[in-house]
């Protein structure tokens, strides 16, 4: 640990290198004035203690990651087997699908044929009873002003 870091001095000792960075207010600290514990290299031991609390919070944090990360793993999996069990069955049993769907589009076109003549038939009876009751205005009109003969 005795290479200096980019020209820092120690903060604490102003005249000697930096070796390191704390590992919590990240000040450049000499070979002195290190703290370790746990691989973790620190300034002081306030600054320690934070950093091995700081690593048992970020253990717990990181084991929540993992299990929620697993829980993921599993749910996609599941879906998979879900989608591939469904493929596999339309695959199994495309012949009776291809006979249902061309059914259902037989079924289709037939009441598309029934309701198209069904709006015609509708269509001509109010377009016929248009024509009656024009008429029969025309007849009204014409007796009233005379035009009648």
């Amino acid at each position: 640990m005795s290479s200096k870091i980019n020209q820092s001095v120690c903060l604490n000792h102003p005249n000697v290198p930096a070796v390191a960075h704390c590992a919590t207010c990240r000040k450049p600290i000499c070979e002195k004035c290190i703290k370790t514990a746990n691989g973790i290299i620190c300034c002081s031991d306030a600054c320690l203690q934070n950093a091995l609390d700081s690593q048992v919070v970020v253990g717990e944090i990181m084991a929540r990651k993992k299990k929620s990360e697993l829980k993921r793993v599993i749910r996609n999996f599941i879906l998979l087997l879900i989608v591939l069990a469904a493929a596999w069955f339309a695959y199994q049993h495309r012949q009776a699908l291809q006979n249902l769907l061309q059914r259902g589009k037989s079924k289709t076109e037939q009441v598309g044929k029934e309701v198209t003549g069904q709006v015609k038939s509708k269509s001509e009876t109010f377009k016929h009873d248009l024509e009656e009751g024009d008429a029969r205005r025309r007849a009204a009109n014409d007796k009233k002003y005379g035009f009648d003969q």
